[in-house]
Parts: C-alpha cells; structure tokens; sequence
C-alpha cells in the first residue's frame, strides 16, 4: 500500500494538472486566495475565513483540499449551514477533479477508508439519522433553555474552569517549589488541559471563534504542543481517514517504533511493543518538540499542507512554544537553579506525555478496530467506518476528567460538540447501532479497554504482514 501520507501532487511524475482559467492558476500559486471544494463545488472562502463562526484557525484548514466531510460532521444543523454555504462565491467553470494535481492542493493517495468515502456523511442514511435524533433529542431541550447553546457548542464554563484551576494550582507549585511529585502534578493538568479544553476549543467546541483559538493555545502554553500543527495533524488526517494505514497519521506516525496496521512492516522487536509502548508513550512531548518544528518549516504534517497557514498562525506558533519553555523551564531554573528543576520537569514531562498517548491510543487501537476485521456497512458507510474503528469507555464522570476522549464513538461521528453531551449522545448511538446491526464496542472502565489495547499491540506485533486491502479505483 505504499508509506502513509502520501499525496498526489504536480510533483509527482504519474500526474499532470489540468487546464486551469489564469485567474485559477494564479490565486493557487500566489496563495492569494483559498480555495475549496464541498459536495462538488469549488468555492472561494477567502473573505469569509475572518467571519466563520468557530474561527478562522478551523476554515483555513479546509483551505487547498476537499473539505466535503469535515463540513458535513462539524454541522449539525445542516440547514442553516447550508444557507450560509449558498452565498459563498463559486469559481465558476472550475471543478473539484480539475483542482486535482495542482502544486497547491491536496489530492489523497487511494486507500482503503476510500469505499466508505463514497458518499458525504450527508447522504448516509445512518448518518442523517444520528443528527436528525441529536437535534431532536438534545439540542432542541438544550435551545429552549438557553439558547445561546442551540448549536451544541458551549456550556462548558464549569468544566473548563475546573480544569484550568487544576493546571494554575499543579504549575505554580511546580515553579515554585520543583520536585518529583509537583513535576507529576503538574504533567497530569497539563494532561487534563490538553484532553478538557485545548481538544474541545481546537474542534470548535466551545464557542465562538475568538474563544476557541484562545483557549485551544492551551496546546501551546500547557502540553508544550502546537495547537497549529494539532489542528492540522488531528483534524484533517485523523478524523476523516480513522484508522486508515495510508492517511491516519496516528497510525502511520509512529512506524517503525510501533506497528499499529498488519500492512506495515514487521520488525523483530515488535512482538516486544506491548511491553516497551508506556516507556514510548512517555515520550510525548519530547517527541512533538521535534514534529512540530519540522511541520512548522515544512509547512506541512505528512500527507496534509498547511494551505492556509497565515503569518499570524506562525507568530502565534512562536508564541506558544517560547511560553511554554519560559514557564516550564526558564522561571524554576531562575528560581531554583538547573539541579533542583531537571527531575521535576522530567516528571512533569514523563507523566503528561503518558497520559495523553495513553488516552488518546486506547480507543482506537483494539484488534476489532482495524479495517481488516470488518466489513458489511462498516466498509461502505463512513458513519459507519468511524462507529467501526472506535470504542468507548465509562461515562459522565470519565468524560469530565477526560473532556471526552472516553467516548471516541460519539466524538468522531459529532466532533465539533460540546464534550458534556457525549453521554447523551451515546444512547442514540447505541440505539441505531442495534438498529442497523453495527457492533457498539463500549466498556465500563478505563481498565478493562486497557487490558484489549495491550492485547492488541501484542497481537500487531506478532501477526504477519497483510496484503494490501482492496481499494476503489
């Protein structure tokens, strides 16, 4: 299947650009205006990105590619959405397919989710039914009491609050008083900023554009990320493509250290990996301070350009990561010296990286997950595929301490809502689940789902490789 992330481009020797009108070519090349593509139509959303409701730092990401599916799973009220896309400008005379190659747009490489990209979440009968319920069911009951919250975004100032007088009280103890159980206080905050607020407010969740890039630099200032390189990595190529060897970075990223797809290669130490993976795990943030420097160069994560990074991005992108070091390193050296600070900020690191890749692997990494082992509605539907490719464990209480990465099902079929309504969506879920016979892999702990994720490291270590999956040509 080839290495994953790979694009299509007017680089590559197998592929010519078509014929473009000159006005088409030139605002491509210069970047002066950002194109798009939804439901098969190419719009210029250039002076609209300022004026989008969850911010520009989330439009731009549909910014030189076919957007069609993260536009149809991050509205759920679709006619309203709608009206709004109709008064966006066309290029006329110009379709999704003549874009294709062109040096400044993204075409995908065939793979195996492509059979359940078929057809836009819009015209999946599954689908249309898991929004139609959670309009119904939630957000109408939610609207008649306040409604400020009918889009399904907000409502989450107790929560967030919550967790940002954690992360304040854990930081400053650690700067102020550095040792090995203030560093690991102060990495699981900054694990439950980076799970409770900065997923939410980067998949627009929270509110309003101003306050979702706010609160989405928590990335940035609290895990020692990037909510740039974030957005990009997580939203684009994770979300759309779950599971998928060729385009989820999440699966791909990580070779040869790990092997997460029976596609990829199979090296002798594999077999070890579900052992060695929690020391890997714990290297999070080291590992990101290098990615994110190369994607901030590149312009780029792989399989995904940056089309619509601005200058203002790249400041922001500074910004956080001379913060960050400045708050986690400069201040407690200042204050205590080097000596005292080290095992601290080892501990601070060592436990936050952890945490995130310990709630961020466990839901999409169990032996029933990988395309290889399903098929029917679940190969063809992208509802469907994401149902398939996900699991959920616990309940309210693990969706308050995790911001709802607990619930991974309902977050991939409706990401940009509030995480506090995952429970209820996780009824409706189940429901149509059974309806239209799709396994629900749900668990009642965080326990229990670890226990499978190890098991299937263990047996993605050890299985052989696979052929290539069938692929929609």
């Amino acid at each position: 299947m080839g290495k994953g992330g790979e694009l299509h481009n007017a680089s590559s020797p197998s592929t010519k650009p078509p014929s473009l009108p000159d006005s088409v070519s030139l605002a491509l090349a210069s970047s002066s205006r950002h194109l798009t593509a939804i439901h098969g139509v190419v719009y210029d959303i250039t002076d609209f990105l300022d004026e989008h409701p969850g911010g520009r730092q989330i439009l731009s990401l549909a910014s030189g590619r076919d957007a069609t599916f993260m536009f149809d799973s991050y509205h759920i009220r679709t006619d309203l959405v709608r009206k709004v896309l109709a008064k966006l400008p066309v290029v006329a005379g110009v379709a999704p397919a003549d874009l294709e190659g062109h040096a400044e747009w993204d075409t995908a490489t065939k793979s195996a989710v492509d059979l359940a990209l078929v057809k836009p979440p819009s015209q999946s009968e599954l689908y249309q039914k898991l929004q139609k319920r959670v309009r119904d069911e939630i957000l109408k009951p939610r609207q008649e009491k306040n409604p400020k919250l009918a889009s399904g975004r907000g409502g989450l100032a107790f929560d967030m609050a919550c967790v940002f007088v954690a992360w304040a009280a854990c930081t400053a103890a650690f700067v102020l008083h550095p040792t090995w159980y203030t560093g690991m206080a102060a990495g699981w905050a900054a694990a439950w900023v980076g799970t409770g607020i900065q997923h939410t407010a980067n998949h627009g969740g929270v509110g309003k554009g101003f306050i979702n890039a706010l609160l989405g630099f928590g990335d940035d200032i609290a895990c020692g990320g990037s909510s740039l390189v974030w957005r990009y990595h997580h939203m684009v190529s994770h979300h759309v493509y779950c599971n998928d060897d060729v385009h989820d970075m999440d699966v791909f990223s990580t070779t040869p250290i790990f092997r997460l797809d029976t596609q990829q290669p199979k090296l002798w130490y594999h077999r070890f990996q579900w052992l060695y993976m929690w020391a890997a795990y714990s290297t999070l943030w080291a590992s990101i301070q290098y990615s994110d420097w190369e994607a901030f160069f590149k312009r780029a994560v792989p399989g995904v350009r940056m089309h619509g990074l601005t200058y203002r991005e790249q400041a922001v992108f500074l910004l956080g990561k001379a913060v960050h070091l400045a708050l986690n390193a400069a201040l407690p050296i200042y204050l205590h010296g080097a000596r005292a600070w080290l095992p601290a900020f080892a501990a601070y690191t060592l436990t936050g990286s952890l945490l995130l890749s310990w709630f961020f692997m466990v839901s999409h990494n169990l032996v029933p997950l990988k395309p290889e082992n399903f098929g029917g509605l679940s190969k063809r539907d992208w509802a469907a595929w994401q149902i398939a490719t996900s699991a959920t464990w616990g309940g309210s209480w693990a969706s308050f301490f995790t911001g709802g990465l607990n619930m991974q099902i309902e977050h991939h079929l409706f990401p940009g809502l509030a995480h506090n309504l995952y429970p209820q969506v996780s009824r409706i879920v189940k429901e149509e689940c059974a309806n239209y016979k799709i396994k629900y892999y749900g668990y009642s702990n965080l326990f229990g789902i670890t226990l499978d994720l190890v098991r299937c490291m263990s047996h993605l270590g050890t299985a052989p490789e696979a052929k290539p999956t069938s692929k929609v040509e």
